[in-house]
């Protein structure tokens, strides 16, 4: 064989032999590529998040730090501005709201009528101009009876309260039964003055006349004023100048009270001058 023969025969020899490791190589790598039924796919490992803040506190926070704390910051500070527009912007109140709540009602103010005659009801009265007039004592006042009228009871008409008050004896029927013209009750105020107003609290409808003297009776005084039918709180003026030391409550009428009887009452007696 010559030299040329054998030279090819080699390379064709080499060439068969380089395809073989070839293809060996390659089963290699299809063989490592299989997964059998026995294997389960692993789960990647997650890497641990970012801190907000270095692990030492003289360390300088990474960027990816810097950047969730500024947009945390950003977020709170626009919460922040919404909120203090909504309250900013929200319809006032009125005072009365403020006060009772948005729901409240407004109370409702009442007033009695003012009379036309002398004797007013002390809420639509003027405000008297002088001060008030000292009481020193009270008494009953029965000149055509016994002249005793409860007389203990008398003081109640000047101690401040209304819950309290003078009456007189019980009666069977209106105008005392018809047994007299009338029963009072005498005021003193230890001097004599010169009132401007007389104030009455009468706690059931009543008529009655005052009278303003130097002495305890009625003879000799002057009348200044009447009341027909009124309760509560009686206000009269006295426009005349009529000067003296006593006044007296003369009620000329019995109005039935709650024990069945009639009765003359009065809680509360006041002037001023």
């Amino acid at each position: 064989m010559g030299a040329a023969a054998r030279s090819a025969t080699a390379r064709a020899e080499g060439a068969v032999a380089e395809k073989r490791e070839l293809k060996a190589a390659i089963r290699r790598v299809e063989a490592d590529s299989e997964v059998t039924i026995d294997q389960t796919p692993q789960q990647p490992v997650l890497e641990p998040p970012v801190p907000l803040l270095p692990p030492e506190s003289g360390a300088q926070p990474s960027r990816a730090q810097s950047r969730f704390v500024l947009a945390s910051f950003a977020a709170a500070t626009l919460a922040a501005g919404l909120f203090a527009g909504a309250v900013a912007f929200r319809p006032p109140q009125s005072d009365l709201e403020a006060i009772l709540g948005s729901d409240a009602t407004a109370p409702v103010s009442t007033s009695t009528s003012s009379q036309s005659a002398s004797p007013t009801s002390e809420d639509s009265a003027a405000p008297g101009t002088g001060e008030q007039l000292a009481i020193v004592g009270a008494t009953g006042y029965d000149p055509e009876g016994d002249n005793l009228e409860y007389n203990d009871l008398a003081a109640r008409v000047y101690d401040e309260d209304k819950a309290s008050f003078w009456q007189s004896e019980g009666y069977q029927g209106p105008k005392f039964g018809g047994l007299k013209s009338g029963v009072g009750l005498i005021v003193d105020f230890g001097q004599d003055v010169t009132p401007k107003q007389i104030t009455l609290t009468l706690p059931n409808p009543s008529d009655l006349e005052l009278y303003l003297g130097t002495s305890p009776d009625r003879a000799g005084a002057n009348r200044i004023g009447t009341v027909s039918g009124e309760q509560g709180d009686v206000t009269l003026d006295v426009t005349d100048g009529a000067a003296g030391r006593y006044l007296i409550v003369w009620f000329t009428d019995s109005p039935l009270v709650s024990d069945g009887r009639y009765r003359a009452m009065l809680a509360e007696v006041s002037a001023t001058g």
